[in-house]
C-alpha cells in the first residue's frame, strides 16, 4: 500500500512531507530532493521537483483542487483527530454530484480503514453505515446509466458488418 501512495504523490499529489524550511526540531535533514530521489530509485523513472509540479497542476486542472473539486461520486473521510484533516475536502459536499465529506468524531488517520470491531467508535459505525448506503447508491446509479448506455447502442451491435472476406 505504501508503494501506491508514493506512486500517486510522485504523479498527482505531491504530498511530501519535508523539513526544507528549517522550522522543524529535526533541522532540514528531509528534503525534497530526498522524495524526489525515492521516486526515481521506486519506480526508475526521471523525476525533478518539475515533473511533480507538472502533475499536480494536471490533477488540479482535472479535478478542481480543494475548493473547486468538479469530481463526482465521492467520499472524502477525515478523523477529528487526523493530523492530515486540513487537507481534506470538508467543505465539498455537493450531492447534486454525490460528493460527501464525513468526520469522524473521535477518530485518528486512517481510521475508516480500521478492521470492524477493532476499535468501539460509535462515529465510526455511522460512518460505516453511511459508506454502505453511498456506495449502493453509486452502483445502481452507474447500472442504470450503463443499462442506458446499453440499450442505445444495442441497435447497432444488430446491424450485419461485411468483412473483406464476404
Amino acid at each position: 500500500s505504501y508503494r501506491s501512495w508514493l506512486w500517486l504523490s510522485c504523479t498527482e499529489l505531491g504530498f511530501f512531507i519535508t523539513t526544507d524550511n528549517g522550522k522543524s526540531i529535526f533541522g532540514s535533514s528531509v528534503s525534497l530532493d530526498y522524495f524526489i530521489d525515492r521516486c526515481m530509485d521506486v519506480f526508475d523513472v526521471q523525476y525533478d521537483a518539475e515533473r511533480v509540479r507538472d502533475g499536480v497542476r494536471n490533477t488540479l486542472r482535472t479535478f478542481g483542487g480543494y475548493d473547486n473539486y468538479k469530481g463526482s461520486n465521492t467520499i472524502f473521510v477525515t478523523g477529528s483527530y487526523d493530523p492530515w484533516k486540513s487537507a481534506c475536502c470538508l467543505n465539498c459536499t455537493d450531492v447534486t454530484r454525490n460528493v460527501y465529506s464525513f468526520i469522524i468524531e473521535g477518530g485518528s488517520h486512517c481510521i475508516d480503514s480500521c478492521p470492524v470491531n477493532f476499535i468501539n467508535l460509535p462515529a465510526l459505525d455511522d460512518y460505516r453505515i453511511f459508506l454502505d448506503e453511498k456506495i449502493e447508491m453509486f452502483i445502481a446509479e452507474s447500472s442504470t446509466t450503463n443499462d442506458n448506455y446499453n440499450s442505445k447502442n444495442n441497435n447497432n451491435n444488430n446491424k450485419t458488418i461485411k468483412t473483406a472476406q464476404q
